[in-house]
């Protein structure tokens, strides 16, 4: 039997409350594709009944397919499981909170197939709910990485993208236990576009990753897409500089200090012309 065209993979971390909404409207989303396809929800080591949800759709509808850790590995590890576990040819990730509205993967998917030089299309962010500090360091992000990534930066974008599943081996084969999926991609040279979109607030509370997560992820999304190590160089040329030119200004100073010494002392032992006699 043949498999799907289309895998949809998303990460699921103690999302109970929500992953019955989540599903239904995935499963709408996939019935607008024109080909097969299969819904991958990754369970990651959740504490409260998302595994056992998930397990209740997969009798439901043979589309459904769980992939249940059993500890908590991350988001970024738990997508690379359900991408491990992905059949078909064509990928879409997304965060299953419901601030990814799942309505926009059949635009995604056309815009992909309609792009013969396309490696991804990412959902890119024109408006978020978000705290203030959260919005803060999201641009801070964005504006490092448009600065040093040394490749074109896609905006506002994550974990929201559709992509061919060669472009989603740079995402499997990366070692990062923490990473933003389009830094990983864009750091790989992958062709992408974006389909803006406005990100609804959470449904579940704040978000279970924490300003400590953030950071992490924010930090290895720098590695990824090689900002951070053209950050080291420029720092360590700007220090080298800093260092050069003040050892320079000292070496300046130093030597006329010492010519100013010699000239001195020579001038004070200088023979002193006796009167001459009338």
């Amino acid at each position: 039997m043949e498999g799907p065209v289309w895998s949809v993979v998303i990460p699921l971390w103690n999302e109970a409350t929500v992953v019955d909404e989540l599903v239904e409207r995935c499963l709408r989303a996939l019935d607008a594709l024109p080909e097969s396809a299969e819904l991958v929800l990754v369970d990651d080591g959740s504490s409260d009944a998302t595994a056992a949800r998930l397990t209740t759709w997969r009798v439901r509808d043979p589309r459904v397919r769980p992939v249940l850790l059993g500890q908590n590995a991350g988001q970024f590890r738990a997508t690379q499981a359900g991408l491990r576990v992905a059949r078909g040819r064509l990928i879409v990730t997304l965060d299953g909170d419901l601030q990814d509205p799942p309505e926009l993967i059949p635009q995604l998917a056309a815009r992909l197939c309609a792009g013969q030089c396309l490696d991804v299309v990412f959902a890119a962010k024109t408006a978020r709910e978000d705290p203030l500090w959260l919005r803060i360091g999201a641009r801070l992000h964005e504006m490092l990485q448009r600065t040093l990534c040394g490749r074109p930066w896609p905006g506002a974008v994550g974990s929201f993208a559709a992509m061919h599943a060669q472009t989603a081996r740079h995402v499997l084969q990366a070692r990062f236990a923490h990473a933003n999926l389009a830094a990983v991609l864009v750091g790989a040279g992958a062709r992408c576009a974006v389909e803006p979109y406005e990100r609804a607030c959470r449904q579940n509370g704040p978000s279970h990753v924490g300003a400590g997560g953030l950071v992490a992820e924010a930090l290895g999304s720098l590695v990824a897409s090689g900002a951070l190590r053209r950050m080291n160089v420029a720092l360590g040329a700007a220090l080298f500089l800093f260092v050069y030119s003040n050892i320079h200004l000292v070496f300046l100073h130093t030597v006329s200090t010492a010519a100013l010494a010699i000239g001195g002392v020579l001038a004070w032992h200088r023979p002193r012309r006796l009167p001459t006699p009338l």
